[in-house]
């Protein structure tokens, strides 16, 4: 379990609140829309951060993320036509990842049965027990519901040691995604992480081809937990009412989207390449 720590509160921001799609941001200048759903239904109040926080800047701006999105779509003939508009880039946000780093890990000792089947088709059985010891160094969890799990893990590799004192400038142009998930669930949500991550690691030790693991007296401990703010550039792009996210590591530039592929655009390719193919052969078949 993660041991919460005292906060002083100093850093003064404006707090956002929308009513429409119930989402908290903060930042240090007025706005007058929700980031997430545009909604004009929102409330303001001053609050306060804790300015013992950490703080990873920005290392991309706007430009990068643009150069980097057309790059994915200019030449890919195969994605939809609403990834190519004009006012794409009104969605994107500059916003800073509440995260909680700690190093993770997992001591003991566990059993499994191995197995090999013979010539009868009969599995022999062992028994297989590991000491465990694994250690993982500065994990990152993070903190909001508001971006994808699976999408922050792909690009979530940030050098925690550029990481600066908080301060008002950090949000002159960029949003804090206001915690909303628990220390409680990040302690059960991690662990579960961890535990499958680890058992892989363990399973890949027993050298036979059946393996089950039938004991774990193991204990998985987190140790030197600090909170952080990442940076990240989000956007949202709709295509037949579902949402797709492009996001970017603001410190890096990892980035990506997952696109789905148009009908239309994979008709309109295999025509051009079979009018070329004939032509091609039309040309061999003429000229010999």
């Amino acid at each position: 379990m993660f041991e919460e720590e005292k906060r002083e509160n100093k850093i003064s921001l404006m707090e956002y609140n929308c009513i429409n799609c119930n989402s908290k941001f903060l930042t240090n200048s007025n706005y007058d829309k929700c980031i997430f759903c545009n909604s004009t239904n929102i409330e303001k109040k001053d609050t306060f951060v804790n300015d013992k926080i950490k703080v990873i800047p920005f290392n991309k701006e706007y430009s990068d993320v643009v150069k980097d999105y057309n790059k994915r779509i200019k030449f890919n003939p195969i994605v939809p036509r609403s990834f190519r508009n004009k006012n794409i880039f009104s969605t994107l946000q500059k916003v800073y990842v509440p995260v909680l780093v700690t190093n993770v890990s997992r001591t003991g000792e566990v059993e499994f049965v191995g197995g090999e089947k013979n010539k009868s088709n009969e599995t022999n059985k062992y028994t297989v027990i590991q000491s465990v010891k694994l250690n993982y160094t500065e994990v990152l969890f993070k903190m909001t519901s508001k971006i994808e799990d699976d999408l922050f893990n792909i690009i979530n590799k940030y050098n925690l040691s550029n990481s600066i004192d908080i301060n008002n400038n950090c949000f002159d142009d960029s949003f804090y995604l206001y915690e909303d998930i628990s220390l409680n669930d990040i302690s059960i949500n991690g662990k579960e992480d961890i535990d499958k991550h680890s058992i892989r690691i363990m399973k890949n030790k027993v050298n036979h081809s059946l393996k089950k693991l039938i004991r774990d007296n193991t204990n998985i401990l987190f140790e030197n937990t600090k909170e952080l703010l990442v940076p990240v550039f989000i956007m949202k792009v709709k295509y037949k009412d579902k949402d797709y996210t492009y996001i970017m590591n603001g410190e890096n530039g990892n980035s990506y989207i997952n696109i789905p592929i148009s009908v239309t655009g994979i008709i309109i390719l295999s025509l051009i390449v079979f009018v070329f193919v004939f032509l091609i052969s039309y040309l061999i078949a003429y000229f010999l």
